[in-house]
């Protein structure tokens, strides 16, 4: 619980941390912290693990490989990219939507329910990612603007 709680805690500063620190090609970068992973957790995994290498087939091998390049490997590259090319402050908003594409892919692809509670949901984090990312920026600045002006004079704005 608290590795869990640590690397939530955590998990926002690594964007500052990438942004400041790591540069270079995002490929190699991948390349290089997968292979370090492999060193590191194989031991963990041969020691605690409790799989049954007899239970290995090549459609198995083949899926972890998969999984592998194209989930992790493909999303750390767009996540160094990401960092690069808009900062660190917007390639992070890219986590809030996570789970919306989730839900939406759940509710296209398998079926699932979907209630006016979920889509709402959904609607307001979408909102506040573009909010966040300046897209809506405009349209907040200028409702903010009117309501300035409204209290500053509101027999004014009744007038005009």
């Amino acid at each position: 619980v608290l590795a869990a709680l640590g690397s939530s805690f955590l998990y926002g500063f690594g964007f500052a941390y990438v942004r400041r620190y790591v540069s270079g090609d995002p490929l190699g970068i991948v390349v290089a912290q997968m292979i370090i992973s492999l060193l590191v957790l194989t031991p963990v995994a041969v020691i605690y693990g409790s799989a049954d290498m007899n239970a290995i087939s090549p459609t198995i091998l083949l899926a972890i490989v998969a999984q592998s390049l194209l989930s992790s490997g493909l999303g750390f590259i767009l996540y160094y990219v990401a960092i690069a090319r808009l900062g660190a402050g917007t390639a992070s908003l890219a986590s809030y939507l996570a789970p919306v594409v989730a839900v939406a892919l759940g509710w296209v692809i398998l079926s699932e329910r979907m209630g006016w509670t979920g889509l709402l949901g959904m609607s307001i984090v979408v909102c506040g990612v573009a909010l966040a990312a300046g897209i809506g920026a405009p349209l907040v600045l200028h409702g903010r603007r009117a309501f300035r002006r409204e209290r500053a004079n509101p027999l004014e704005m009744e007038r005009g």
